[in-house]
């Protein structure tokens, strides 16, 4: 038995325009997924593709194909199921196999058309001799096709008068209707909920589709509508933007807080942090020390509090962030000086301040910063299959967060960050969270497509960190039931200026601790999502031809879509529209 997709859906297909960003044949294109190893269906559909490919060229194109979708793919599921066709077609019995149905496929085509050359002769002959003949013959069918017309219309007409349904049946259908119709409340707030996703998504789509129309004419389009137009491309719903003239502007100011809450609501358990008491009581009195300019002291007390037996793992991460601080605020004094003229630049701030930070708070765990506008490997793959004859160049990231897989040398991006200088415009501002927004989205998008099982991909988001010079925020992407990717804003970052101003670092604190304990566990399902799909390529049951039931795809497999990204070059009229995404018309 040929091999069955984990995690696909059995009717997912790669479409032309990807195959050919991996510069590889279209053998495969638009093809189910389920029928990839299914020779009966497959080989006629290769053949009608490729006349005039024989049974063993036929096989190669077929390998080609599978080796570059195991190379190019970040679909954990897809590189899983393609690794194992290619195993399944190295089989001596399978190749057999292969090349005795294609030619079977190979002689059939050849008696077809041997048949409609000698149909066209006979057509040709009946024309030179006349049509008399063939007319009389024809009007003698026509007749015995008549007649027999007329007895299947009697025969229905004959079931139909006993298969009449009795009053006291329909009586009971309808009782049986009102009675599902009173028990479906929750089924009706289910539809509400579904009809108002499906509005907000139409609602930022038109907006964004009519703003692209107007970008890709030439037309001028401030920072605001860029915005409005990359999210809504790009399906993404965005509250972090907040400003009067984002995406919030296409609302009722009512509807557009009762969405807030609901997706707060629903991805509530997102993010979320407790302080430990010893962490408490312990930055309670080095913030106490450091108010009253006793810094000795509290270096003093945060040394003994960290080396403390009963100090938990939490606490000792954030005693640590708080030396990190201190140390900074000592060694970047005049960087930190507020009285400055000229504010630091937005590097300075982000690699020198904040970084060290983040690389304290992911110490010892597989993630790992990555920084000088480095790219995702994801988003740029993405990007090349968008605009595969344009060279673009995928977006360049201030800091990336990536899990270091122990399967592979692959990174997985789990967060990224972009920073700005104290005194940024507010349209870079608002440009670099249209671009965190899509980066997020494509982070989200990547975890999805490494998860098997609904569990994980239920646990998966994307996060995203805005710096602008000492203060920032964090925000989350979550993708809904209905299709709509939705981003939140979680928690405000700031970096304390002064030893005194330690108690403004609190809540910073707290925000890095969840954010350590939020990526540490993507990180770890992702590890368990590997362990799984190494688990189903090394299954024992398949290297003897007894392959283990597919996994069923998780639900938010189906509810993915593409990226909007910027036109290579910035030429507005090389912009085109996700391809999922059908050009949006009036009336």
């Amino acid at each position: 038995m040929f091999p069955q997709p984990h995690g696909l859906p059995h009717d997912y297909t790669i479409n032309k325009r990807q195959f050919s960003a991996w510069n590889t044949g279209h053998v495969l294109a638009d093809i189910r997924v389920d029928i990839w190893g299914d020779f009966d269906v497959l080989c006629p559909l290769i053949n009608k593709r490729f006349p005039e490919a024989s049974a063993a060229k036929a096989m190669k194109l077929l390998k080609h194909a599978f080796r570059s979708i195991s190379k190019n793919t970040n679909m954990m599921p897809m590189q899983l199921y393609a690794e194992r066709l290619i195993t399944f077609l190295d089989k001596k019995p399978t190749k057999e196999r292969f090349l005795r149905i294609f030619s079977h496929v190979l002689d059939q085509a050849a008696i077809h058309k041997t048949a409609d050359q000698t149909k066209a002769k006979n057509e040709l002959k009946a024309d030179l001799v006349g049509s008399l003949l063939v007319g009389n013959a024809l009007d003698k069918q026509a007749q015995k096709l008549m007649n027999a017309s007329t007895t299947s219309s009697s025969n229905s007409e004959m079931k139909a008068s006993t298969n009449h349904v009795p009053d006291d049946d329909i009586d009971s259908d309808v009782d049986l209707n009102s009675s599902t119709s009173r028990s479906t409340e929750v089924e009706n707030e289910d539809a509400d909920e579904c009809s108002s996703d499906r509005m907000a998504k139409s609602t930022i789509e038109k907006a964004a589709i009519e703003i692209h129309e107007q970008y890709t004419q030439g037309s001028p389009i401030s920072s605001a509508e860029r915005s409005i137009m990359s999210s809504g491309l790009s399906g993404i719903l965005d509250f972090v933007d907040a400003n009067e003239d984002g995406q919030r502007s296409l609302f009722e100011a009512s509807l557009w807080m009762k969405m807030r809450a609901h997706y707060d609501h629903t991805f509530k358990e997102s993010l979320a942090f407790a302080r430990p008491p010893y962490l408490d009581e312990a930055l309670t009195h080095i913030i106490h020390l450091c108010e009253r300019s006793k810094g000795a002291a509290a270096r003093a007390y945060l040394t003994k509090a960290m080396e403390a037996a009963d100090a938990d793992e939490d606490s000792i991460m954030g005693l640590r962030l708080v030396a990190q601080i201190i140390d900074s605020l000592a060694i970047h004094r005049t960087m930190l000086d507020p009285l400055r003229k000229t504010p630091p630049t937005e590097y300075d701030v982000a690699f020198k301040l904040w970084l060290p930070l983040f690389d304290h708070l992911f110490s010892g765990t597989p993630i790992s910063t990555r920084i000088a506008e480095t790219s995702n490997e994801v988003t740029a793959a993405n990007k090349r299959a968008q605009y595969s004859n344009g060279h673009p160049i995928a977006f360049k990231i201030d800091i990336r967060f990536v899990h270091d897989c122990h399967h592979t040398s692959k990174m997985i991006d789990v967060a990224a960050a972009e920073a700005a200088r104290d005194d940024s415009h507010n349209d870079k501002t608002i440009n670099d969270n249209a671009r965190l927004l899509r980066e997020g989205k494509d982070i989200l998008d990547n975890l999805l497509n490494t998860s098997l099982e609904q569990q994980a991909a239920n646990s998966m988001m994307g996060v995203i960190i805005q710096l602008d010079g000492f203060q920032g925020s964090v925000s989350s992407i979550h993708l809904d039931q209905h299709g709509l990717y939705v981003a939140l804003p979680r928690y405000r970052l700031q970096y304390p200026r002064s030893a005194a101003s330690l108690r403004r670092f609190s809540d910073t604190l707290d925000a890095l601790l969840a954010l350590k304990d939020q990526l540490c566990s993507i990180s770890a399902i992702v590890n368990n999502q590997m362990d799984l799909c190494k688990d189903k390529r090394a299954s024992l049951g398949s290297k003897h031809g007894r392959p283990a039931t597919a996994i069923k795809p998780h639900r938010l497999t189906k509810k993915q879509r593409p990226t909007w990204y910027s036109p290579p070059r910035n030429d507005a009229s090389l912009s085109c529209l996700p391809s999922l995404l059908p050009p949006f018309k009036e009336g």
